[in-house]
């Protein structure tokens, strides 16, 4: 059946008891299969099936049999009848379930008094704890008196411990169950017991403004200032609790650990009662949290303009400053609070231009698009070009695409093209559209750059149509000579290049230093921007002022597919770059994938002064050193000064390229044309390692400078103690002069 349901289950749950008979003395049904961690004696007992339960037991059903719910979960219906029986057959009363809970949990969980009398009677301990609870929990949860008090008066421990005691007392407060919570004072529940995350039964009586509760709370001497108690009363507006607390001694003043206190969070919170209460007992109105903030500006902030006319009446400063030294009225402005706003500057003379570092009340009024705000601010005589690191009102309008508050600053005062190129860069189209209608220069720059190049840069291709469109110059440089199709290109906008070339831009218009977009395409590795570029006949050899093509440029940054591109479409994988060549580029800058592919298109391996091999074997680069050695570069080749691949990886201390090398047949005595060697070098750089291993593959120990420098002079002389003393250990002539007499 549906999850492992049974035709005996289904007929268990309906009570068919003469298709059960079938199904077991006919069919050989199994009574004890499981569906969902259930019986057909769960099914039974759950559906108060009475002569099922009775035949299924005859039948020699596992009475305490594990369900999903506990152990012969009968008592979860009620079923008295059911529970009596199964107890007359021997069921276990204090089974337990997955989590812990018996029969007297379930029975307690669900009211039903007389089970729970039942199974007290048979012995259920009372005392057993599920996961969490126990009986005495359950059922002050659910708000079963009866069974409370019944369980209570057999011997349950209201405060069997600290956290017993705060579970169950403060379970029935939190479900607001005056009658259970009445009798455990009655029986001496510790009201001081705190949950683990230091919460009381009066906190939560608090923060839900139960006021019977909260009144046989303190009548219990619970403690008043505990855990923010008056703070959650004032902050939720429950102004009868926060009477009763401060009635009985809560410290009117106390605060937070953001230092802030009740008559904070209710201004926050708009409760006008509780702040007008907390006043009159004298509480401080100019109290600020731990960010500088005041009362006012929590109900500014929100807007609670009653709050604010009464704090304000009880010598709230108005012009007091919170962090960043912002005020009450630029947190109305800030959240759009136009009745607040109003009444600071029309009741109470506030300075609307005063400002932080240049963040005024219309600016952040700008910012967040409250164009009410912004109409009052300027009729009000707010000065629309105070500015914020050189930002205006209408550009920070602009910035944040509020468009509204654009066309009417426009019309008070046209910054345009400072607005429009921070619409552009940000993707606010209809700004853009209504700026450049508003005769704003769209070819206007700044630091070269135009409107066309931010919205190219930036990938607004909406944008960058409608400016083309209109007229913008596609070819304007900016300082440094970049078209907009340079960043288009740069940034990986293909669809703005695509754009951009079939509206005229020049594929192969060069930079002040040469540089074209393919050139920037390949150096980014944008594979696709170059595969147009160069089918709309970009000049795949230009090369830059210093002689790098895009190929050059491509190995260099490791670009392999741009590479690939670029030598398939013909690009000359021998052209040196003052006698670098790509191969020797991508060499030097560790770039296997595209060494190992020009390699494989015939690159020249000893192309240049010095061989690939020797730039691979200067940087470390030990892969390509591996696979150029692999492909047949020429281990011996030397440069004009007669090192060899050797010699540099050892002068640069790349242990594991000269142990590769000499592996593979290195001469490691070479020296050269100043009779260099490498253990010389090495010696000289203060390579360790590589000068023992040198040794120990036979290196001239003795070997010198044309000079007569030795190994051991040079590195006395250069301080390198360590290899010194191996070198002497190792049998090195000590050419070294002794001391002068003293």
């Amino acid at each position: 059946g549906q999850f492992g349901k049974t035709s005996l289950h289904y007929a268990s749950e309906g009570g068919h008891l003469e298709v059960i008979k079938y199904l077991v003395d006919e069919k050989s049904a199994d009574i004890n299969a499981y569906n969902n961690r259930q019986t057909s004696l769960h099914y039974a007992s759950h559906n108060n099936h009475f002569n099922v339960v009775q035949y299924l037991a005859q039948k020699g059903v596992d009475i305490n049999a594990s369900g999903m719910i506990g152990h012969s979960n009968h008592p979860r219906g009620g079923h008295l009848n059911i529970v009596a029986g199964l107890g007359e057959k021997g069921a276990d009363v204090n089974a337990s379930d997955e989590d812990g809970k018996t029969s007297l949990h379930y029975a307690s969980e669900g009211g039903h008094i007389d089970v729970v009398q039942y199974l007290l009677k048979k012995g259920a301990d009372i005392k057993a704890i599920g996961m969490i609870d126990t009986s005495l929990y359950t059922s002050s949860q659910a708000g079963h008196f009866k069974v409370v008090r019944c369980l209570v008066e057999n011997g349950a421990e209201i405060n069997a411990n600290e956290a017993q005691a705060a579970i169950c007392l403060y379970t029935a407060v939190r479900k607001n169950h005056l009658e259970i919570v009445r009798y455990l004072l009655e029986k001496n529940a510790d009201v001081k017991a705190k949950k683990s995350n230091g919460a009381t039964s009066l906190f939560i009586a608090s923060q839900r403004g139960y006021v019977e509760i909260t009144k046989l709370l303190v009548e219990k001497d619970a403690e008043v200032d505990s855990y923010g108690i008056l703070y959650v009363a004032s902050e939720n507006g429950h102004l009868e609790v926060v009477k009763i607390l401060i009635k009985k001694g809560a410290n009117i003043n106390v605060c937070d650990t953001n230092k802030r206190t009740s008559l904070h969070t209710a201004s926050y919170g708009g409760h006008l009662e509780v702040v007008k209460f907390l006043i009159g007992e004298g509480v401080d109105v100019n109290t600020i949290d731990k960010h500088g903030y005041t009362s006012l500006f929590g109900a500014s902030h929100n807007g609670h303009l009653e709050v604010v006319k009464l704090l304000i009446e009880n010598n709230a400063d108005m012009a007091a400053r919170g962090m960043y030294g912002v005020t009450s009225l630029y947190a109305a402005s800030s959240n759009g609070q136009l009745e607040v706003v109003k009444f600071f500057v029309e009741e109470n003379g506030a300075d609307i231009n005063t400002s932080n570092d240049g963040y005024t009340s219309l600016y952040i009024a700008s910012q967040n698009g409250h164009l009410d705000i912004v109409e009052f601010l300027v009729e009000e005589g707010a000065n629309i070009d105070a500015t914020k690191n050189g930002y205006t009102s209408l550009y920070v309008a602009s910035s944040h695409g509020q468009l509204e508050v654009v066309k009417f600053l426009v019309n008070e005062a046209l910054d345009g093209f400072t607005s429009l190129l921070i619409a552009s860069q940000v993707g606010h189209r209809e700004v853009v559209e209504f700026l450049v209608d508003k005769a704003a220069n769209i070819n206007a720059n700044t630091d070269g750059r135009t409107i066309l190049f931010i919205a190219s840069a930036h990938g607004h291709l909406d944008i960058v149509k409608f400016l083309v469109e209109k007229g913008a110059d596609i070819e304007a440089e900016n300082e440094a000579g970049y078209t907009s199709l340079h960043v288009a290109s740069s940034h990986e906008r293909l669809d703005i290049v695509k754009l951009l070339v079939e509206k005229g831009a020049k594929v192969n218009a060069s930079s002040e230093d040469r540089v074209t977009s393919l050139y920037i395409a390949s150096q980014m590795g944008h594979v696709e921007v170059a595969e147009f570029l160069v089918e709309k006949g970009a000049n795949i050899d230009a090369s830059d002022t210093h002689g790098y093509t895009s190929l050059h440029c491509a190995s260099w940054c490791g670009q392999l597919e741009v590479v690939k591109f670029l030598v398939s479409k013909g690009a000359d994988i021998n052209t040196p770059l003052d006698g670098f060549t790509s191969l020797l580029i991508a060499s030097q800058e560790g770039h296997r994938e595209v060494v190992e592919f020009l390699v494989d298109k015939a690159a020249n391996i000893d192309a240049r002064r010095a061989t690939i091999l020797f730039i691979a074997s200067a940087n470390g680069h030990l892969d390509i050193v591996k696979f150029l050695v692999e492909n047949g570069a020429n281990i011996e080749a030397k440069n004009e000064a007669g090192y060899t691949s050797l010699y540099v990886a050892s002068s640069n201390g790349q242990l594991d390229v000269v142990k590769l090398l000499v592996e593979n047949g290195a001469d490691v005595n070479a020296s050269a044309k100043d009779g260099d060697t490498s253990l010389l070098v090495a010696s000289k750089e203060g390579c360790l390692e590589v000068v023992k291993f040198l040794v120990h593959k036979g290196a001239n120990i003795n070997a010198r400078h044309f000079d007569g420098t030795s190994c051991i002079r040079i590195a006395l002389d250069k301080g390198h103690l360590d290899i010194f003393n191996f070198l002497v250990e190792q049998g090195a002539e000590d050419d070294i002069p002794p001391l002068p007499p003293a």
